[in-house]
């Protein structure tokens, strides 16, 4: 008994998912292009944006930032953070891929000239100030600051209020070491824009909110 081979028209579903399978395994031209590249983000208003992979990442052979995994989804853009305002979003070159963008929030729309156009820690006068790309990102009120050391700064040890930086008072709270603290009148546990200037961030908004507990100014972190 003569048994018909399959038609050609049968074999078709089975050849198109070959070819399909072989062009995404091989070449992954049936995959949509990146959006952007890992290690990259970027400002979009006040909204920071960053390079999310999908099943994917930077490639162990090449090592190359943005280059995707065979088979991996393709790179889009996510939400990291929103600044205070736009003109306080900034970018500048990412760290370790220099060629790439790094978006950031800073606490002024100018450079500070304590950065002095770097991202080292520098001091204004007796303030700590975290320094990206010439921005300030950070600032902590300190008794005294030498580049990395701030001594007094918030919830710091202290044994007097001269120890603490100027605006802090040393509370010792029924323990024999006190530590610097900020006192606050806002209602107990309500957010506190007063308590923002002894250690403010440019993040601080989506990291933690400044609430008043006990008097006593706290980050609550989110």
């Amino acid at each position: 008994m003569n048994i018909a081979e399959p038609s050609l028209l049968s074999r078709v579903p089975a050849v198109v998912c070959a070819a399909v399978l072989l062009c995404v395994g091989w070449t992954g031209c049936a995959l949509p292009e990146d959006e952007c590249a890992i290690g990259e983000s970027r400002c979009v208003g006040e909204v920071v944006q960053s390079c999310k992979a999908h099943r994917g990442g930077i490639d162990s052979n090449s090592n190359k930032p943005g280059v995707g995994y065979h088979g991996s989804s393709p790179n889009t853009w996510e939400y990291l953070a929103t600044c205070r305002s736009a003109d306080v979003c900034k970018t500048g070159p990412n760290p370790y891929h220099p060629e790439l963008n790094d978006a950031f929030c800073v606490l002024e729309s100018t450079p500070a000239a304590a950065c002095a156009g770097g991202s080292k820690p520098a001091c204004e006068g007796t303030t700590s100030v975290t320094c990206e790309s010439g921005y300030a990102v950070e600032r902590q009120l300190c008794a005294s600051c030498a580049g990395l050391r701030c001594t007094g700064g918030l919830h710091a040890g202290c044994s007097a209020s001269t120890d603490c930086a100027v605006g802090l008072e040393c509370q010792f709270d029924g323990a024999d070491t006190g530590n610097c603290e900020k006192s606050c009148s806002c209602p107990d546990g309500a957010a506190c824009d007063a308590c923002r200037p002894v250690e403010d961030h440019a993040d601080a908004d989506y990291l933690f909110q400044w609430v008043c507990r006990s008097g006593v100014c706290f980050e609550n972190y989110k």
